[in-house]
């Protein structure tokens, strides 16, 4: 069934092209490992180039919440192959601004990210510098755009914080900044409970460690 499902991702119907990521997700559910390993190539390849040519952001998100689903049960030696061509994906949108990335997209494409990051573990290590370089200057811009979404805050904190264990330096230098927008939302956010808090609580957690180091920035914190 799937390879009659699989080329109908190109239908011209969005609908249809929906649809057909729906299946994906469902069918990823249903079998699991079984169903990844068999079908990675098909289904991965075929997101990708979806998502690079997509105008249609139903069918976006959709996209990249099947791609999360699908990665969930992804082995990391499958995985590896496919790094570079989901970052790219990922990142050609998460660049872009808000007009042409809205905040729901952009919080799938962090969680996404944070998927491929978990199941991928030492193979993302090549990746981790750009991608931290591309989340920190994304946290300026929001931060001078006053942005206070405090569910995308939680995602893009967390991530930038696993992706800098990667790249110490990049986190050392960075993690002042990082604490500070922490104490920002935690301080001016009613009812901080839930999954966020959690997400903040272990950010803390990652960074605590780089931010003792330097006495003088844990006393301006």
């Amino acid at each position: 069934m799937i390879n009659n499902i699989l080329p109908d991702i190109t239908n011209q119907n969005p609908k249809i092209r929906y649809s057909c990521l729906f299946c994906i997700a469902q069918f990823t559910d249903a079998f699991k490992e079984d169903f990844t390993e068999l079908y990675h190539n098909q289904v991965i390849t075929s997101i990708v180039a979806l998502e690079n040519n997509d105008n249609v952001l139903r069918v976006k998100l959709q996209g990249f919440d099947s791609l999360q689903s699908f990665i969930e049960y992804c082995s990391e030696s499958i995985l590896s192959n496919y790094i570079q061509n989901i970052l790219e994906s990922l990142f050609s949108h998460f660049v872009k601004g808000d007009n042409d990335c809205p905040q729901n997209l952009r919080e799938t494409i962090l969680d996404t990210l944070g998927g491929l990051i978990s199941n991928t573990k030492d193979s993302f290590k090549p990746f981790s510098e750009k991608s931290f370089n591309i989340l920190i200057s994304y946290l300026g811009q929001a931060l001078n755009n006053n942005n206070n979404n405090v569910n995308l805050f939680g995602l893009l904190i967390d991530i930038l914080t696993q992706v800098g264990e990667n790249c110490p330096d990049l986190l050392q230098k960075n993690s002042k900044d990082i604490a500070q927008t922490l104490i920002h939302f935690q301080n001016n956010v009613s009812n901080f409970k839930g999954e966020f808090a959690d997400l903040f609580e272990t950010s803390w957690q990652r960074i605590l460690p780089y931010i003792k180091k330097n006495i003088k920035t844990l006393f301006q914190i």
